[in-house]
């Protein structure tokens, strides 16, 4: 479902409605599962799309942001920093062939 959807909808309450449950099920279901929240779930699929994109496209930073669901490139980038300790321009300068 994340996979699918996660482009999109980044908040747990529309997982928790596709799945016919409350986000607090989803959440206990989540961890007791996979040992980390929703939005953890939701966060890591973002991180792999995002820097799956940044090396394998010849996209810039600001249409992936696009392509990911940010309408501000600046938001997408503060997300990847802190996710990743590194801007996308260094990811990608640091993970080209």
């Amino acid at each position: 479902l994340v996979e699918k959807h996660v482009k999109k909808e980044k908040q747990v309450a529309f997982y928790a409605d596709q799945l016919n449950i409350g986000s607090k099920k989803l959440t206990n279901l989540t961890k007791e599962t996979l040992g980390v929240t929703p939005k953890g779930v939701i966060m890591e699929e973002l991180l792999r799309i995002s820097k799956k994109l940044i090396v394998e496209s010849s996209l810039s930073i600001k249409e992936i942001a696009w392509e990911l669901g940010y309408t501000d490139v600046n938001n997408f980038s503060a997300f990847f920093l802190k996710e990743t300790m590194v801007t996308p321009t260094e990811y990608r300068k640091s993970n080209q062939q």
